[in-house]
């Protein structure tokens, strides 16, 4: 049995690296005394998987694991079991099965919402920023892949910038394995250059694509809801 569970990442684990939250994970779900289903060879383990990771210092109200079991159990069961034994910071708010033959979870997704709280940078500035942005045709920022820095336009993976609540902003970029707008990204454009300023960043939602439309994850095709 295949399940999707979506669950947020508050607060009081906010650095707590992905490594670290896939072994809170692994300890969950023992201490929820699920039937989990293991991988083979020499070092057999839980089979899981992550839609995407978070990166360190942020937040999520909604993020999706991808866990598979040995027998088949009622998702509210599930649901409950996890509940009753989550650790402090990570709050399980969904269960679903997942078709054995749908993507996974990195697959599906397509965008990701975020919040940017910038606690340096003041209104108007930031406000104008992201008009710049949206009246731009192009927006070049500086990332690395681990041998060399690049200049990358990623206008395009900005769908949604919104900035009337500035030194809030919420934006919808694109995500997943065709293209990934990091947020600190989308900072360093807003700052012009490589944010100095200190940013809290909160990821809102994740989306996949269903009939050719942004839809939660838990939405899609070859998710089931019983």
């Amino acid at each position: 049995m295949r399940i999707m569970i979506r669950f947020s990442k508050q607060e009081a684990i906010r650095y707590v690296s992905h490594l670290d939250l896939m072994r809170a994970a692994r300890r969950m779900f023992r201490r929820a005394n699920l039937p989990l289903a293991y991988s083979e060879g020499y070092h057999p383990h839980p089979i899981l998987s992550f839609a995407m990771a978070l990166p360190v210092g942020a937040a999520s109200q909604g993020e999706y694991m991808d866990l598979s079991l040995a027998e088949s159990m009622p998702c509210d069961e599930i649901l409950r079991r996890l509940q009753d034994v989550q650790p402090q910071g990570l709050s399980v708010t969904g269960v679903w099965i997942m078709e054995e033959e749908a993507p996974s979870q990195m697959a599906m997704v397509a965008a990701a919402k975020w919040r940017l709280l910038f606690l340096d940078a003041d209104r108007d500035s930031l406000q104008q920023a992201a008009a710049r942005i949206l009246q731009a045709e192009t927006v070049m920022v500086e990332k690395s892949n681990g041998k060399r820095i690049q200049q990358v336009d990623i206008r395009a993976g900005i769908r949604v910038l919104c900035a009337e609540k500035a030194p809030e902003i919420t934006a919808l970029l694109d995500a997943g394995s065709r293209n990934n707008i990091q947020p600190q990204s989308l900072a360093d454009a807003l700052l012009c250059g490589p944010s100095l300023g200190r940013v809290m960043v909160e990821r809102t939602a994740l989306y996949g694509i269903k009939d050719g439309e942004l839809v939660p994850l838990e939405n899609c095709d070859g998710v089931r809801h019983e």
